[in-house]
């Protein structure tokens, strides 16, 4: 994925027959704006990775390619997918389960249950080995791999047992049967390892070593940022069983954990296809919302619902296991990572026991420290401090800012006077007052506004199409 940077724009209005494809599945197309609109460059680069050093695709959209060009990309493409199908990796894992645990050796260099017969080929110093796997370990594989904790490509990093725990509560709460467990390998695992929870739960991942561990109805290897299938139909068509809904029984949840840096509308236009494709299947998605639970930090609340206007921000304050940062143990104030969903906050019980209440002027469950304001008439604080309400600038400020006589509104104390932020021109007109994505002059602005309409809205019933005679020659 490009870098998240302030003029740069995701263009979705295109022709899929003319985007060129990387290791990750197809591209996205990107339109960099230079000053006033000029010099804007529009290209191809990877849609999952933020940093060139891990996937250097780069492709102007006029440029034309060579057929030796287009040959040697297929081969790198390749070259970068598993060594063996999903059929084949159940058929090693057979076999594998087969052998006495002494004999069971996993080799974490290169992510691979080792046949008896590979053994001697990974014995070197340069590759680290797991010895004696259990089958404990086997139906727990989130403690057999190692972390891809990389920001910028997998960011993968696990839930504590509190977190899980919570959402389970909630599904119960909600009434979930299915959950679709997209980039969140620790829940799809304990919904595995806990048939008292009475949940189903697939899997949608780009790391593909779980295709060694998960069949295929449990695991579809899946970039959730172009929506690509990566065996095609096989995988797709196991997706779309599990998500349609053909009784009042059946009611589906979608939990999502992208990278924190991740470009918040592309991920909106995947969770779109979604929604769009669980309505089209399902009998009984006229009249209600696909449930969508999406982990994000506070601090990109703004992108969020930009993105998605019909999701609300909990207070939940969701803690990781290996993360140095977003861990309720690093910080007086916990972790900064919320649960943003479609769901009605009044209809998400947080848990009183680790002092979460209800407010019932804002009727939502809020955090021990966030306080209802009535002069503001809600409970203002998102960072986990209690905020203090400041009558001069009329809202609620985070207790390590002062007001400023000089500047008219609430600053830090050490602060220099005069040096305001100045409201940025269009890129794309170079006028104040409005940003690019709302520009007059903005080609794909009509379809931007569409897109954003649509989402929230699966709750209003959809028009059968009336099926007409195919014409064409």
């Amino acid at each position: 994925m490009a870098a998240n940077v302030n003029n740069v724009d995701v263009i979705f209005d295109v022709d899929p027959s003319k985007v060129p494809s990387c290791p990750h599945g197809p591209t996205l197309l990107f339109a960099r704006y230079g000053e006033k609109g000029k010099n804007t460059k529009r290209f191809y680069a990877c849609s999952a990775c933020r940093d060139r050093k891990e996937c250097n695709f780069y492709q102007l959209e006029d440029e034309k390619v060579s057929a030796v060009r287009l040959e040697a990309r297929k081969v790198i493409n390749k070259q970068f997918q598993p060594r063996f199908t999903h059929t084949k990796f159940m058929q090693r894992l057979k076999i594998f389960r087969e052998c006495s645990v002494i004999d069971r050796i996993m080799c974490q260099t290169c992510a691979l249950l080792l046949m008896p017969t590979e053994r001697k080929h990974h014995n070197s110093s340069s590759h680290t080995l797991v010895r004696s796997v259990t089958d404990e370990l086997l139906d727990q594989p989130t403690k057999l791999f190692c972390s891809q904790s990389k920001d910028k490509v997998f960011a993968q990093y696990l839930f504590t047992k509190s977190t899980i725990s919570f959402m389970m509560d909630t599904f119960k709460k909600q009434n979930i049967t299915h959950v679709l467990c997209i980039g969140v390998p620790s829940i799809h695992e304990t919904i595995q390892t806990q048939s008292e929870l009475k949940l189903c739960s697939l899997l949608m991942d780009l790391d593909y070593r779980y295709m060694q561990v998960y069949p295929p109805d449990k695991f579809c290897y899946y970039n959730m940022f172009n929506h690509y299938f990566f065996d095609n139909s096989t995988s797709e068509k196991t997706f779309k069983e599990f998500i349609t809904a053909n009784d009042s029984s059946k009611k589906l949840a979608v939990v999502v954990d992208p990278p924190f840096g991740c470009l918040v509308d592309v991920m909106a236009h995947s969770l779109q296809k979604i929604i769009n494709i669980w309505q089209e299947l399902s009998k009984n998605a006229n009249g209600t919302i696909l449930p969508i639970f999406m982990f994000l930090p506070y601090f990109m609340e703004k992108k969020v619902l930009e993105a998605l206007p019909s999701f609300f921000m909990l207070d939940y304050k969701v803690a990781y296991m290996n993360h140095s940062v977003f861990n309720a143990a690093k910080s007086k104030t916990g972790s900064p990572v919320r649960i943003f969903t479609n769901v009605k906050p009044h209809l998400v019980s947080l848990p009183t026991k680790d002092g979460y209440w209800f407010c019932k002027v804002c009727h939502r469950f809020s955090a021990p420290e966030n306080k209802h304001c009535n002069k503001c008439k809600k409970c203002s604080s998102k960072d986990g401090h209690t905020y203090i309400h400041c009558d001069l600038c009329k809202k609620c400020v985070k207790p390590s800012k002062v007001h400023c006589g000089v500047c008219q509104h609430c600053e830090l104390p050490d602060h220099r006077c005069g040096f305001e932020k100045t409201e940025s021109a269009c890129h794309i007109c170079g006028e104040l007052g409005h940003k690019r994505k709302q520009c007059p002059q903005n080609k794909s602005n009509f379809e931007n506004k569409k897109r954003l309409s649509s989402i929230g809205d699966e709750n209003k019933p959809r028009k059968k199409k009336k099926k007409t005679k195919n014409t064409s020659i």
